[in-house]
């Protein structure tokens, strides 16, 4: 059986990595439901914050990301941000990871920030 391909966002993984149990539940359900994708910007995003300043947290973000499928930030995808950031109000990260989820052919986008992405794509929020 072929899962449907969704993205999830950087806020997701966040819950997750600061211990928020519906976050748990959410990912072990997803592994199962979906082929599960997140942006390199998420990557990003993830290693900018001051508590991945020790390698063994770190390691705990690789192996969870290890989970999951990457999805580079090439060509196609920096065009598609391109033009997704000349709308109003669009923020590069967040014009980069509605072209990502475009990208895979995403129906839907997991995400707590419904407002910076449902007048593009289908936002789903899990908890």
């Amino acid at each position: 059986m072929i899962k449907e391909a969704v993205l999830v966002d950087s806020d997701i993984f966040i819950d997750l990595f600061r211990g928020l149990p519906k976050a748990k539940e959410f990912f072990i359900s997803a592994r199962e439901k979906y082929d599960v994708h997140f942006s390199a910007i998420t990557e990003a995003e993830l290693f900018s914050g001051k508590q991945l300043d020790s390698t063994e947290e770190q390691n705990i973000v690789d192996d969870v990301l290890n989970l999951f499928k990457r999805v580079d930030f090439g060509r196609e995808i920096a065009r598609k941000t391109g033009e997704i950031i000349r709308k109003p109000n669009i923020l590069f990260a967040d014009a980069g990871i509605v072209a990502t989820a475009m990208s895979i052919n995403a129906k839907k986008l997991i995400t707590r920030n419904r407002k910076h992405f449902e007048k593009i794509l289908k936002v789903e929020t899990p908890y």
